[in-house]
């Protein structure tokens, strides 16, 4: 199982039956692992150029035990998926980092996409794509919700080349790729 979260993929384990057929069986596995706070760890460099998170849905758990690195703006770039996992809003995030001097951007193939900033300036509600469980519009074909985001630290050398892959009047300058 790939999440920490009882009710992750609906309780069910999925299999592939061989004959081109999934199926599906309630989920029983429980694994139990120690924890560790990002913040307690003593080998942790000064600064971390990137902080990568992809804990299907326990993000805030993780950035909750990196707590105190993020407040010193230790890290320069903290990448992680908003999914419809979570239990908290991408605005009430995206509020917070921007009180700790971050600003949010979602990722996409060749361009990125800010939706923070300094003063919420750039936040429009249209970004909680993942928040209405129940509606199609926002669950996708699927069924699955998840955009890359990444809050980057403001005057980081990263920071100030973010802008280079915001789109202008809808095209990309530069790329990602």
């Amino acid at each position: 199982k790939a999440s920490l979260k009882a009710d992750a993929y609906g309780g069910l384990l999925w299999r592939q039956t061989g004959e081109g057929r999934v199926q599906s069986e309630v989920d029983r596995y429980v694994e139990t692992v120690s924890l560790k706070r990002l913040d307690h760890w003593k080998v942790l460099p000064r600064r971390l150029e990137l902080l990568k998170i992809d804990v299907e849905g326990s993000e805030m758990d993780v950035l909750q035990g990196a707590r105190s690195i993020i407040e010193e703006q230790r890290v320069n770039s903290i990448v992680l998926e908003y999914s419809h996992f979570w239990s908290a809003k991408l605005k009430t995030l995206a509020e917070d980092m921007s009180a700790k001097g971050y600003d949010g951007y979602f990722l996409g193939t060749h361009c990125i996409l800010p939706f923070s900033g300094s003063k919420m300036e750039w936040w429009h509600d249209v970004y909680e794509v993942c928040a209405k469980i129940k509606d199609r519009i926002y669950r996708g074909m699927a069924g699955w919700c998840w955009l890359n985001v990444v809050f980057l630290l403001r005057g980081s050398r990263l920071s100030r080349k973010a802008w280079q892959w915001v789109p202008v009047e809808g095209h990309c300058t530069k790329t990602l790729l």
